[in-house]
């Protein structure tokens, strides 16, 4: 597997789209004890809690819902993208 050391170790990543990254980020620090790890320009950070991680991202200044995704880490894209389908 490639690795990107700028991405969490976590195994799944919750990335989610805010008006307002910089706030939104220090609301899930203080709210929830996350840390902040990465900080990318005003448009990207990346906080965590133990083992755990999300990404807050622009939202664009659009509903923020419309940018929601999961990153998950899988051995085999394709084996999880076929059982998936099998399913």
């Amino acid at each position: 597997m490639i690795a990107n050391r700028s991405v969490p170790a976590a195994t799944v990543v919750p990335v989610l789209a805010y008006r307002d990254v910089t706030e939104a980020a220090d609301w899930l620090c203080a709210a929830f004890g996350f840390e902040v790890r990465l900080r990318i320009a005003n448009h990207r950070v990346q906080v965590v809690f133990g083992d755990g991680a999300v990404i807050a991202t622009d939202g664009g200044g659009a509903g923020a819902a419309a940018g929601h995704s999961v990153l998950v880490r899988v051995e085999d894209a394709d084996r999880h993208r076929d059982q998936a389908a099998a399913a």
